[in-house]
C-alpha cells in the first residue's frame, strides 16, 4: 500500500518529461488545439506513451548510472546510414532495458547473497525453491548454464547471476512481455518506431507526423514556437531533453554516435547524410506548417510563421 510519506526520487529523465508535459500543456492552448478535446486527449495519450518509452529505455541511465541512449531519428530520406545508425539506437534502448532489469536484479541479491563468488552464487542457486519438480527440472539446469556461460563475460559472479536470472524470467514466467516486445509495441504505438507489421522485423525510428507534432510541442518554449526556431537550435532542444539526434549540428551527433561505436559500424557517409537528414526533416515540419524555408536559405521551425 502507498504511504503518504513514502519517497519518490527524482532524476533528470522524470525532470525532463515533467517539462515536457508542461510546454505541450502551454503548447496546446497557444496554437488553439486546446478547443478541441478529441486533438487534446490525443496529445496527452501520445505523448504519455512516448514518455513511458522513454523513461522505461533510460531507467538504467536514472536509477544505475549507465549510458543514455541516443535516438536517432530517420526523416525517410531513404538514407541507408541513417537507417542503420537509427537502428542501432534502437537496438540500444533495448539493451538499456535489459541492463535495467539485470542492475534491479543484482541490487536485490547482494543482501541474500554473502560475498560476490561462485561458490556463493552457486550455493544460492541449489538452494532455490521451485513450486514443482518439473520447474525445477526446466529452470534450474537453464539457469545454471546461463550462469556458468555469463561467469566467462563477467568481471562479478553476481552480475553474472543477474543477468541469467533475468533470461530466465523472460523465458519461463514472462514469455509474451520481454523487455524487447514491450519497447517495440510502446514504440510503435506511440508513433516513434517503424516501420509498421511484423513482417517488418529490423524497427527504427521512423517518427509519424503526429508524433512528431508532439514531441515538438513539448520541447519547445510558447515564445520560441511562436517566434520560430532555428533548426540547429531546435536539434539543440531535442538533444538536451531527450537525447533525440535528427542531424541538425552532424558534427556534435556525428561523435555523440562515435561514442557509442555505431558511427564506426555504419557504411556510408553518416556525417553527411545526418545534415541531408536534417533538412528532409525540415521540409516535413513545413509541409505540417511548422516551419518556414527563408531565401537565404535559414529554416525556422515554429507554429504558422
Amino acid at each position: 500500500m502507498y504511504k503518504e510519506d513514502t519517497e519518490i526520487a527524482w532524476d533528470p529523465v522524470k525532470q525532463s518529461i515533467r517539462e515536457g508535459f508542461d510546454r505541450l500543456a502551454l503548447n496546446i492552448q497557444d496554437i488553439g488545439e486546446v478547443k478541441n478535446s478529441l486533438t487534446v486527449l490525443k496529445r496527452i495519450v501520445n505523448y504519455s506513451i512516448f514518455a513511458t518509452f522513454l523513461y522505461l529505455t533510460n531507467g538504467n541511465y536514472a536509477v544505475h548510472n549507465g549510458k543514455k541512449p541516443p535516438i536517432v531519428i530517420d526523416a525517410g530520406a531513404d538514407l541507408e546510414s541513417i537507417k542503420k545508425a537509427s537502428e542501432q539506437t534502437y537496438t540500444i534502448a533495448k539493451k538499456s532495458v535489459e541492463d535495467y532489469f539485470a542492475n534491479a536484479i543484482k541490487k536485490w541479491l547482494k543482501p541474500v547473497i554473502s560475498a560476490d563468488t561462485i561458490e556463493e552464487c552457486a550455493q544460492w542457486i541449489d538452494s532455490m525453491i521451485f513450486s514443482t519438480v518439473d520447474r525445477e527440472n526446466n529452470i534450474k539446469p537453464a539457469l545454471i548454464s546461463y550462469f556458468e556461460s555469463f561467469c566467462e563475460e563477467e568481471s562479478s559472479p553476481m552480475a553474472a547471476l543477474s543477468r541469467a536470472l533475468q533470461i530466465v524470467l523472460y523465458t519461463f514466467e514472462y514469455k509474451n512481455n520481454s523487455p524487447s516486445d514491450f519497447c517495440r509495441v510502446l514504440g510503435v504505438r506511440s508513433g516513434l518506431i517503424g516501420p509498421k507489421g511484423n513482417r517488418a522485423k529490423t524497427k527504427r525510428y521512423l517518427v509519424n507526423s503526429f508524433t512528431l507534432e508532439t514531441i515538438t510541442l513539448s520541447a519547445l518554449s510558447t515564445d520560441e514556437l511562436k517566434d520560430g526556431i532555428e533548426l540547429k537550435d531546435l536539434g539543440v532542444r531535442l538533444l538536451d531533453a531527450y537525447n533525440i539526434l535528427i542531424g541538425a549540428d552532424s558534427e556534435r551527433e556525428y561523435g555523440i554516435l562515435e561514442a557509442y561505436n555505431i558511427a564506426q559500424a555504419t557504411p556510408g557517409d553518416l556525417r553527411g547524410d545526418l545534415s541531408v537528414n536534417a533538412q528532409k526533416l525540415a521540409d516535413t515540419y513545413i509541409s505540417l506548417g511548422f516551419g518556414k524555408k527563408y531565401a537565404d536559405g535559414v529554416t525556422l521551425i515554429g507554429w504558422r510563421l
